[in-house]
């Protein structure tokens, strides 16, 4: 369901806070009803009890996280009772509200975009659609089966809406926690002789691999003319799928073929050292498939992971426009490239929604540099809460700088690998410096991961949440 919105007068006119959808949702039993809701980035929910006072505001800032430090929400949540549940889910990139209040015969909903999440304008005759909001109705209130028939209309709804690739279980390789910008085509040629016995499906040239932000060409300075693309063709000789990260709504001040386009910035990302585009101003769409289709020809391009922070906090034509251009450009992307395998990574896990969902065949749920016990346990306690809403066919976590554990240590090493496995298992390390214990300790877990991966189809499990007084936490997958 959405709204839409129409100017029929013959003046531009400015629209403070925009409705996305109000209603009350009549629950059948009066007993046991309650409200479940996730926390962003740490995917910790929260089950609260309706009664009759009952008022809770969930909300987000743009990105569905915690940009600027304010803690948000997941635009995900669950209404139940004895006999029914309604799963609700927000197909939106920016930010968001939702009062949620005991009505007199269920349970009253008001969403909307807020004014510093709106800033529209609406021109004659100019006609706007909000977000959508999905809403799942089952008779399971059975936590396994309600969550799998979610999961499970929400991919039959997405391949409706888009052409796309199935979701599948990759086993990933990505440079970025072993040598972030420090990427090197001798690097990449170890890595090419070290990872053999591994068998991995993709991998992934992340961020450090282009000239320039808006210039995504090889690095003069880290590779020899043709030595980039070389490397890449034998990535694809051993069977390997080849993955590039890119971020085309940032462009630097320097680059001279663009210039023209610095001028209607308003955003400076100091980690990319470049600013964004408005990327209604831009014709963006036009711009993204233009973008992808130079890496397919450049690379022969099969997965594309697209990052980083792109909205100005006050952009030109307003905050909704630009999201509305954002989703329009991936949607036809989407529907452009369907053999293109997307990864949704938006400044490590910052923009989860049911749109970003749709389109994904994998969510790069959190950043993490860390490595052993400390990032096995982060691990588990986000892969187990964000396959509460997510499926685990997309739920990537990574197993980080494996040559920093103890050689002699194969109990950490098997726990790190697992927590990986909980969803999508990906591995930044430099295979090189791996040595023939770990190396024998990572390819039996290897095959315990493509055992799982075949059970991890049916969308059926039982999921045990870290808690204080319980010494175990984990999830059992069923066929």
């Amino acid at each position: 369901m959405h709204i839409r919105l129409t100017n029929i007068g013959d003046r531009d006119i400015i629209v403070p806070w925009f409705p996305i959808w109000s209603s009350t949702w009549n629950l059948p039993s009066e007993k046991n009803n309650t409200l479940t809701y996730w926390n962003s980035l740490t995917y910790v929910s929260q089950i609260d009890s309706i009664y009759n006072d009952y008022s809770s505001d969930l909300f987000s800032k743009i990105y569905s996280s915690d940009r600027n430090k304010s803690e948000g929400f997941l635009p995900y949540w669950h209404l139940a009772d004895n006999t029914v549940s309604l799963s609700f889910g927000l197909s939106w990139c920016g930010g968001w509200n939702a009062h949620i209040t005991k009505a007199s015969k269920g349970v009253g909903i008001n969403i909307t975009l807020p004014p510093d999440e709106t800033q529209l304008i609406l021109k004659p005759y100019e006609i706007i659609d909000g977000p959508i909001i999905n809403v799942f109705a089952d008779r399971s209130t059975n936590q396994i089966d309600w969550r799998a028939n979610w999961l499970r209309e929400r991919e039959e709804l997405s391949n409706i809406l888009f052409q796309k690739p199935e979701n599948w279980q990759p086993l990933i390789y990505n440079h970025w926690y072993a040598v972030r910008f420090n990427l090197s085509s001798k690097f990449i040629r170890e890595q090419l002789e070290a990872m053999q016995p591994y068998n991995f499906d993709v991998f992934v040239v992340d961020a450090g691999w282009y000239e320039s932000v808006g210039n995504w060409t090889p690095n003069k300075r880290l590779f020899r003319k043709g030595e980039f693309e070389n490397a890449l063709k034998q990535v694809r000789q051993n069977g390997i799928d080849v993955g590039i990260w890119s971020c085309p709504w940032l462009i630097t001040e320097d680059n001279k073929n663009q210039q023209t386009d610095t001028k209607k910035t308003k955003y400076y990302n100091k980690f990319m050292n470049a600013c964004t585009l408005d990327l209604v101003e831009t014709n963006f769409s036009s711009r993204l498939k233009d973008h992808i289709l130079s890496l397919e020809k450049q690379f022969q391009l099969e997965w594309w992971k697209y990052d980083q922070e792109l909205f100005a906090e006050r952009p030109i034509h307003g905050k909704m426009k630009n999201v509305i251009a954002l989703e329009k450009a991936l949607a036809e992307v989407r529907n452009s490239f369907p053999s293109l395998n997307i990864e949704n990574c938006m400044s490590g896990g910052r923009m989860i929604n049911e749109f970003t969902d749709q389109i994904s065949q994998s969510h790069w749920i959190r950043d993490g540099g860390q490595t052993g016990i400390e990032h096995a346990n982060s691990n588990i306690r986000e892969a187990l809460g964000s396959i509460q809403l997510l499926s685990p066919l997309k739920v990537q976590r990574w197993t980080n700088r494996i040559d920093e554990i103890a050689e002699d240590d194969s109990e950490l090493l098997k726990l790190y690998c697992r927590s990986a496995m909980i969803g999508v298992w990906g591995i930044s390390t430099d295979l090189s410096k791996i040595g023939n214990k770990q190396s024998e300790v990572i390819l039996n877990e290897i095959d315990y991961y493509r055992a799982l991966s075949i059970l991890k189809k049916s969308l059926v499990y039982y999921i045990l949440l870290p808690c204080d007084d319980s010494e175990l936490s984990g999830i059992i997958y069923y066929d």
